[in-house]
């Protein structure tokens, strides 16, 4: 447990850190990536599986990238930094979206990568994060209440269901 809570401790360290580039205090500076110091092969690793931006949403990419990581020896919480460091300037570098839109983003992107690296060592599943407004949020917890299940597991079987 240990190690994912230092995971969970840089993680917001980094989150915050992105944040902190999109803050109206910030508002004089373009959003910034906070520094990270990838070690070569690890950044060679995750280029040659993440090819373009439209990979990082990838959730198979993803998972292979960790995967491989993990294979060679890189922990959970060098993974989860590697991967985020190798997304940001992605992020940083579209000029359409605006600064509260690329620290929204990257955190959704720290957030999924740490549900998959850490995830991974337990699980043979992959966690998809969905935002819902609160009114289908409420459908949702109706539903499933009416169900007797969780609201992730009714959202998990409607899914199910339609793709079958």
């Amino acid at each position: 447990m240990f190690g994912k809570q230092s995971a969970l401790s840089i993680l917001a360290g980094t989150a915050f850190s992105v944040l902190l580039s999109g803050t109206p205090a910030a508002a004089q500076s373009s959003f910034s990536c906070p520094a990270e110091d990838v070690a070569p092969a690890q950044q060679t690793v995750i280029q040659s599986i993440l090819t373009s931006g439209e990979a990082f949403d990838n959730p198979g990419l993803l998972v292979e990238a960790v995967t491989r990581l993990h294979s060679e020896g890189v922990s959970p919480l060098l993974t989860v930094n590697g991967l985020v460091a190798a997304y940001c300037p992605v992020i940083a570098d579209d000029a359409s979206l605006a600064d509260s839109d690329k620290t929204q983003l990257v955190a959704r992107f720290a957030g999924r990568v740490t549900h998959i690296a850490y995830g991974l060592e337990s699980a043979d599943g992959i966690i998809l994060n969905v935002t819902f407004d609160p009114a289908t949020m409420d459908s949702v917890t109706q539903k499933a209440r009416e169900a007797g299940v969780s609201p992730e597991d009714w959202v998990r079987d409607i899914v199910e269901i339609a793709l079958n």
